[in-house]
């Protein structure tokens, strides 16, 4: 759980300088290189830990995004129907793209991916 912790409040700290519908890309882009470190222990967290523990991973990060999100929702930066959930999930598939990869630290790899999902959440016009 330390872990988590730790990685949760390295993010809580991203991009408190920027404006706030700004800090949702920024918070993605620091927490694309996390999951390398973070997938494995999820893995094994969310078939072993109780339910209860698994919530408040998800709240706490529910909390650093809230405003972020909704702010760049305002801004129509982002998809309009994008929530906190779609957010785990396309963080999820990143770490399972950097876990399974044995390239996947390399820059192209790693820009690659998050370039994918940061493209998914834009709002097209």
């Amino acid at each position: 759980m330390a872990l988590y912790d730790e990685a949760l409040d390295r993010l809580t700290a991203v991009g408190q300088d920027l404006p706030p519908e700004q800090r949702l890309v920024a918070i993605i882009r620091a927490a694309a290189p996390m999951q390398k470190e973070v997938f494995p222990f999820a893995s094994a967290l969310n078939r072993t830990a109780p339910e209860h523990v698994l919530r408040e991973i998800d709240r706490r990060f529910g909390q650093i995004i809230r405003e972020p999100l909704s702010a760049a929702k305002r801004a129509g930066l982002v998809r309009p129907d994008l929530d906190a959930d779609d957010i785990i999930t396309l963080l999820t598939m990143i770490g399972g793209a950097s876990v399974f990869r044995p390239d996947a630290d390399e820059p192209r790899h790693r820009g690659k991916a998050l370039r994918f999902v940061l493209e998914s959440i834009v709002r097209h016009p």
